[in-house]
């Protein structure tokens, strides 16, 4: 699982780290996703932790 709570970054720490020819066009967050899960199809995404219990109901 990956929190996306935990993608949050200073915008300006993350333009001052891209290289200084950035030509290429942005993909943004909804095609990166759909990137990340046709390569790993068992990943998934949230804000919280899953109980591990097989019991828990959630």
């Amino acid at each position: 699982m990956i929190q996306l709570r935990n993608l949050n970054m200073d915008p300006d720490w993350y333009f001052a780290s891209l290289p200084a020819d950035a030509s290429r066009e942005a993909m943004g967050i909804t095609v990166w996703l759909n990137k990340l899960r046709g390569r790993f199809p068992a990943l998934t995404f949230g804000y919280f932790n899953p109980c591990l219990d097989a019991a828990c109901k959630v």
